[in-house]
């Protein structure tokens, strides 16, 4: 063989291996992502859970089949379970647990916890839960990466073993936002770990620290505590503890009324910078802010948005939805269809927000037949306080400075009428009430108005 053909195929040959190499670093398993359900008033374990009318009854059903990618919706009830090491996602496919309406786990202080993620839990979501009366903690995740845990609320855990309510013990890359802690006897805890982020939680009437954050000194942890709100504690609002690294932030977070507000040990003092200590100025017996509270915008600048956060897990009525094409058939004051708006859109997550320069507006879902069940399960109605929207939309207060205003009405009738009709009236959602669900058809009204409007 001449020296220039032995050449030509020597070259051809490492071709073919490389291409090899290629198309073999390209090749992706054809992973499906599914959905479950679980619905504890009128599921069964023995059912696919692939949709409502074949959920699951509890939650632990649809953790033992559930992978990486797979969203688990749970239906408004009472859940007396715990669910311990749930399975693992990635971090391109995430595991998500979704409290639809109020989902409550109930410990009965009897289980020590409602999540317990040790062994297993990478690439979890948990949202839109309520957690009461556990042992120990209401979610503890250990040694685990991508948790996060947001829109969820707790109270009356840890005080059997008199432990913290909402904990990350060397974690990394995981988040806790959002949530609301009441009556538990500790509140938030980061243990080391990096990449960590505590941001817009409130914790109120916790008697031992309502926030703690202990750091080890062990490499660069770039963990950022911010924008929370910690009031009304028997002991101390925010404690830090064992610091010597400047790459953690902890800042704009406002500690009120515990005794004493902080406590910081060991040169926190170099990375506690801007955190405030005056009254959050409540509406009545509400967790929404005045017009005038000194936490609106106070916080430290929203990176997806751009505008100043506002300290604290505060937020607005809301309705989403958890079917395909959600927002189909809704319209806007002007009868314009969504998707055609200029008041409105649809923003991440499918989330309805105000378009640019609109400062006020309502929108009307379609007049539903109660019988259709699949679309009334699928529609998440939530008139607490959790801040599903934009920063800049939340619920208002009237001029009076003491009446919240209705983000949310709803009506039912047993005959059917137009989606732009006067009748018949509406009537007002509430924090944890039940829907007076008397008729056969049913349509909702969502408010949306930006700050101090």
């Amino acid at each position: 063989m001449k020296k220039t053909e032995s050449w030509f195929l020597e070259i051809n040959q490492r071709i073919k291996y490389l291409l090899l190499i290629i198309s073999c670093a390209l090749w992706v398993p054809n992973i499906v992502a599914i959905d479950y359900f679980v619905d504890a008033n009128s599921g069964d374990d023995i059912n696919d859970g692939l949709s409502w009318l074949t959920s699951f009854k509890t939650i632990n059903r649809a953790k033992a089949v559930s992978a990486a990618g797979d969203h688990i919706r749970v239906n408004q009830g009472i859940y007396y379970e715990e669910i311990i090491n749930p399975p693992s996602g990635t971090a391109l496919l995430l595991i998500t647990y979704e409290g639809i309406g109020e989902v409550i786990i109930d410990g009965q202080n009897l289980r020590d916890r409602g999540f317990y993620l040790s062994t297993s839990g990478n690439w979890t979501i948990i949202k839109n839960f309520h957690f009461q009366n556990c042992q120990r903690e209401g979610v503890l995740a250990v040694s685990r990466a991508g948790v996060t845990i947001t829109n969820c609320e707790f109270d009356n855990c840890g005080k059997i073993d008199q432990v913290t309510t909402l904990a990350l013990s060397s974690c990394t890359d995981s988040t806790l936002s959002y949530n609301r802690l009441t009556n538990n006897y500790r509140g938030l805890y980061n243990a080391s770990g990096s990449r960590n982020i505590i941001n817009r939680n409130t914790c109120l009437n916790h008697q031992e620290y309502g926030l703690e954050y202990y750091n080890d000194n062990n490499g660069t942890r770039n963990n950022k505590i911010t924008n929370n709100l910690v009031i009304n504690g028997s002991n101390y609002g925010i404690y830090l503890s064992s610091f010597n690294l400047s790459s953690d932030i902890v800042s704009r977070n406002n500690s009120y009324n515990n005794n004493p507000n902080w406590r910081l040990n060991g040169g926190a003092a170099s990375i506690f910078t801007d955190n405030l200590n005056v009254n959050p100025q409540f509406q009545g017996d509400t967790l929404f802010l005045s017009p005038t509270s000194p936490l609106i915008e106070a916080g430290t600048i929203d990176q997806a948005t751009g505008t100043l956060s506002t300290i604290g897990a505060f937020g607005v009525g809301n309705i989403s939805s958890n079917v395909a094409n959600a927002w189909n058939g809704w319209i806007d004051q002007s009868s314009n269809a969504i998707s055609a708006s200029a008041l409105v859109m649809v923003g991440a997550e499918g989330k309805i927000r105000l378009r640019d320069g609109v400062n006020e507006t309502a929108i009307l879902s379609p007049v539903i037949a109660k019988s259709d069940s699949q679309t009334l399960r699928g529609l998440h109605l939530d008139a607490s306080q959790a801040p599903h929207l934009q920063t800049t939309e939340k619920q208002v207060i009237d001029q009076d400075n003491s009446t919240i205003t209705p983000e949310i009405r709803y009506r039912f009738n047993d005959s059917i009428f137009s989606q732009t009709d006067t009748l018949p009236a509406w009537t007002s959602a509430f924090s944890g009430e039940r829907l007076n669900s008397s008729g056969k058809y049913f349509q909702a009204e969502l408010t949306l108005r930006k700050n101090g409007i």
